[in-house]
């Protein structure tokens, strides 16, 4: 290659990273296909196209440029097995995913989990999207088919994969797998020996009062107190009672002694009646909290 010519390749090089730098992606996936037509043995360019794809959610050709990648030799495969892993996760193509890390694990258990770790995100993002569009089968089917090198992941890790997990199984109505989803988390084997140990707010007492509106949101929140080992009572009027105790079955109803529909035309109940429903509580630690607060757990 002459000088020229090399000046060139350098010129479209420096185009696709400022396409880049500037998030358009479009064209830097067109230089970077022209550039690995003018340089087809370098195996490289086809990690950054896949790459380029993957910024630009197209996810099914950044797999594409992966395989391609592995395909063409052994060199940096960790680094083609990282941007399948990546993208599967994000299009749901849980079978390139289960490859990538079963290839990874035969490499080094170590590169495998810490890439399951970076991965997560991708992961949530998929099953999120799909609660979002309101197909809970859909997601649930993605959280059971994870990765098994994902699920077997310490739990502080897996926290908000397993968060929305629940919130999809609560939303077909199977609050005991959304339970179970979460309280699961909790457990580590000592020998043998399933154990669960203590949780931060085991013994707490959270009361609040849940609307019967805005449910996606309320259960997220619900779910994240469970998580944390709080107990969960929501002060309401009779008739709200009977509209959300199906969709909260972890809750504890208590049924207000008043509310302020004269007042606001809303039946608001009194701070002082929600102090009073929780007087006396066997938990010694007790607080009000808005029902749509989500606990991170960290």
């Amino acid at each position: 290659m002459n000088a020229q010519s090399e000046e060139e390749m350098e010129a479209v090089i420096q185009n696709i990273r400022q396409a880049e730098t500037n998030k358009d992606f479009g064209s830097a996936a067109i230089l970077c296909s022209g550039l690995i037509q003018r340089r087809p043995q370098d195996n490289s360019l086809y990690l950054w196209l896949g790459w380029i794809y993957f910024n630009d959610g197209r996810f099914q050709s950044a797999i594409a440029c992966a395989l391609t990648f592995l395909e063409n030799g052994e060199e940096n495969k960790v680094d083609g097995l990282k941007l399948l892993a990546f993208s599967a996760g994000r299009s749901g193509s849980w079978g390139h995913a289960k490859h990538a890390f079963s290839l990874l694990n035969d490499i080094s258990i170590d590169e495998s989990i810490s890439i399951a770790k970076d991965t997560l995100s991708t992961y949530w993002h998929y099953i999120h999207l799909k609660i979002k569009n309101g197909d809970y089968e859909g997601a649930v089917t993605a959280y059971e088919n994870v990765p098994d090198v994902v699920r077997n992941l310490e739990a502080a890790d897996r926290y908000d994969m397993d968060l929305i997990a629940a919130q999809a199984y609560a939303m077909l109505g199977k609050s005991y797998v959304a339970m179970k989803c979460l309280a699961s988390e909790h457990r580590t084997y000592v020998g043998n020996t399933k154990v669960i140990p203590q949780r931060p707010f085991d013994g707490v007492t959270f009361v609040t009062s849940l609307m019967p509106a805005r449910h996606e949101l309320q259960q997220r929140a619900v779910a994240s107190w469970n998580y944390i080992g709080a107990k969960v009572v929501s002060l309401n009027a009779k008739h709200e009672i009977d509209l959300l105790k199906d969709k909260y079955p972890a809750v504890t109803f208590i049924m207000a002694p008043r509310d302020a529909s004269s007042s606001f035309a809303k039946p608001y109940v009194y701070i002082s009646d929600m102090l009073s429903a929780i007087a006396d509580d066997r938990n010694d630690v007790v607080g009000i909290i808005n029902s749509d607060i989500i606990i991170r757990s960290t």
